[in-house]
């Protein structure tokens, strides 16, 4: 779909052909990553910090010790544990949202899936190497986290749709029936599997028990989501995006124009320019949520370690 762009007003920029984005999903997408970066920023000053650096409380600086004090009531507060599932479900609620925008389901579940495999790879080599030099305990190692459980979930769902569409080739019932079964897995991982209560995987991610984890009958991992119940948010997602969105168009920016025709819009816009920008700049964090994932512990880890090695601390090696 493409938008005719004459001036920029607001959210919109009207001087240019540009392949149009539903601005709900990206906003929705980039608010679900920035509250995880933040989310690890706080687990940086917490725990990583001690364990990368010659430093402890009783030699830090005040300021480090206030940071670290609040990050620690943040991390373990209950408040902050509910909101990470609720994020992390809207994450993959989202994710089966966008489904519908793109052209290749099986690739981009595969793609998805094949970068939460190299961040397993790179975060449990890490604790490794780690452990053999200073001999800490393991902190940042990801078997099967939120990228992958997107990543495995989304090429799962783009299977059921290729066989669901094989036998309802006009397509008037996999909407309702992903629904079903997204309800019915988020239920099973709620009261069979019992994702929330689930013990810990006794000796690591292994053959006997990768299914097991896979599925939410075990947790295991800093950063670790089970198909069972949030392959479920994406199924829901993935039946309402063809409900909602059938004409792949926002639901925004129909909204937008009417404000924007509004003798009003001028009084209007100048009273929420800080809003709009923050706005733009959420969205457009949704649109490179692979990229922020990636890079931001790495952005992180060199700016403490540039201001702890200034103070005169070293690596903990």
């Amino acid at each position: 779909m493409i938008l005719l762009k004459k001036k920029k007003i607001g959210f919109i920029n009207l001087t240019r052909k540009k392949k149009a984005r539903i601005f709900e999903i990206d906003f929705l997408r980039g608010l679900c990553i920035l509250l995880m970066v933040m989310d690890h920023f706080f687990f940086d000053f917490s725990y990583l910090i001690y364990d990368l650096f010659d430093i402890s409380l009783a030699t830090a600086p005040d300021w480090i010790i206030s940071l670290t004090e609040a990050s620690r009531f943040y991390w373990n507060w209950n408040v902050r544990v509910i909101t990470r599932e609720i994020i992390v479900s809207l994450f993959l609620f989202v994710s089966g949202l966008s489904s519908n925008f793109s052209k290749d389901n099986v690739i981009r579940g595969g793609q998805i899936f094949g970068a939460g495999l190299i961040i397993s790879i790179f975060t449990c080599s890490f604790d490794a190497l780690s452990f053999q030099i200073v001999h800490y305990n393991p902190r940042i190692s990801i078997y099967f986290g939120a990228i992958s459980c997107i990543g495995l979930s989304l090429f799962l769902y783009s299977l059921y749709e290729w066989l669901f569409l094989k036998i309802d080739k006009e397509n008037k019932y996999t909407p309702y029936a992903s629904f079903i079964i997204g309800l019915v897995i988020v239920l099973l991982g709620f009261y069979v599997i019992d994702y929330f209560n689930a013990p810990s995987a006794t000796g690591g991610f292994n053959i006997d028990n990768w299914f097991d984890v896979i599925i939410g009958k075990y947790v295991i991992g800093a950063d670790y989501l089970a198909l069972f119940p949030f392959m479920g948010y994406l199924f829901i997602g993935a039946s309402l995006s063809y409900l909602v969105y059938k004409n792949k168009k926002s639901l925004f920016l129909p909204l937008y124009n009417k404000i924007k025709q509004s003798k009003h819009f001028d009084k209007i816009k100048k009273g929420f320019i800080p809003l709009i920008y923050i706005s733009k700049g959420v969205s457009l964090s949704g649109r490179f949520t692979l990229l922020i994932y990636f890079t931001h512990q790495v952005i992180y880890i060199l700016i403490i370690g540039s201001v702890l090695l200034g103070l005169g601390y070293s690596l903990n090696i």
